[in-house]
């Protein structure tokens, strides 16, 4: 799935707690950085999950 160290079950688990991003969460984040009109300058754009692993 995401990440070959980590069983694709946990993975599901993981995604479905909030607790891990999927693609497409990074996928609109960049999506909004490339649809800012030529005046906006981004300098940093940190995505993170909502929900903290608690291992």
């Amino acid at each position: 799935m995401l990440t070959p160290d980590i069983p694709t079950d946990k993975q599901r688990e993981i995604i479905r707690d909030e607790e891990m991003l999927r693609a497409e969460d990074i996928a609109v984040g960049v999506h909004y950085l490339l649809t800012q009109p030529n005046r906006t300058i981004f300098q940093q754009l940190t995505i993170s999950p909502r929900v903290e692993s608690q291992e």
